[in-house]
């Protein structure tokens, strides 16, 4: 098994994220950006990737934090090569910004736009499921199944990057099932620029199980080829995900450590839903 570096000092810690050598911040690796046990053989880019993209959505590297290539090499000790291809991979994914003159910081997100955008995607993915189910043979239904096991699969492995891309998936081929080509451009765009929030939303373990329950539901009501529960099931999704993400940000605004805080479970009421008929 392959893990990072599991201390830093304090100097190490100003000076890979800041490239300062001086500040009060006293803090071990391990709680900035939490170890991940992983097979040797997965390549160190996706560990680099994952622990950073970990330390970001738990709000643990702060929002404008400068994220400096030599002193992360440092800090993670590897080369410089996988960290520019981390770093790369977050530009592309959205969790931190490429700024003329500063470098690489990680980019900043307000709870207003992170729930215009989700509601947005919620809109789109309740038209696709209410289409779905009226439109969907076998075939799609085999493949949203498919989807639906490979994601649990990866939520065993803790493999964040692969949870939020089936995330993505799932919700993209009922999009594509339905043959619209202009919302398809619409929603693969949601997704690329705000690829962050759905990622906040999918921060906590216990979150990733809640998602899945979600869509099963959505896959449920489309089996059975009812459309207004689709819909409403989608909705309730895309408003639940909302919730989470909302929760997650204000965590992080009043500075909590990385467990999971009362709020960010489903409510009691949240729970009733997605073991109902989202009704």
């Amino acid at each position: 098994m392959f893990s990072c570096r599991e201390s830093l000092g304090d100097s190490d810690l100003m000076q890979a994220m800041t490239g300062s050598r001086r500040g009060a911040m006293t803090m071990e690796l391990d709680k900035l950006i939490p170890t991940i046990e992983i097979p040797k053989q997965k390549p160190v880019v996706l560990i680099v990737y994952e622990q950073l993209l970990n330390a970001i959505v738990t709000g643990k590297l702060a929002e404008g934090e400068r994220l400096l290539e030599a002193n992360l090499a440092k800090l993670f000790g590897v080369s410089r090569q996988p960290i520019r291809e981390a770093l790369r991979m977050l530009v592309t994914d959205g969790f931190v910004e490429l700024i003329p003159y500063r470098g690489v910081i990680v980019s900043t997100i307000t709870p207003q736009e992170a729930k215009d955008t989700l509601e947005l995607k919620g809109m789109v993915e309740g038209y696709a499921a209410w289409m779905g189910a009226q439109m969907f043979g076998p075939d799609i239904i085999a493949e949203l199944e498919t989807l639906l096991k490979q994601m649990e699969a990866h939520i065993r492995e803790a493999e964040s990057r692969e949870i939020i891309q089936d995330n993505y998936s799932f919700h993209m081929k009922i999009i594509s099932g339905i043959g619209n080509e202009k919302m398809i451009k619409y929603y693969q765009g949601l997704f690329n620029s705000h690829q962050r929030y759905y990622a906040i939303g999918l921060s906590e373990q216990p979150g990733w199980q809640t998602s899945v329950n979600e869509h099963r539901l959505i896959l449920e009501k489309i089996r059975s080829r009812d459309a207004m529960e689709a819909f409403t099931c989608a909705r309730q999704h895309a408003s639940n995900t909302i919730g989470r993400v909302l929760a997650a940000l204000e965590k992080r605004k009043k500075g909590m450590d990385g467990s999971l805080a009362a709020n960010d479970r489903p409510s009691d009421d949240e729970s009733k839903i997605v073991k109902s008929d989202c009704t």
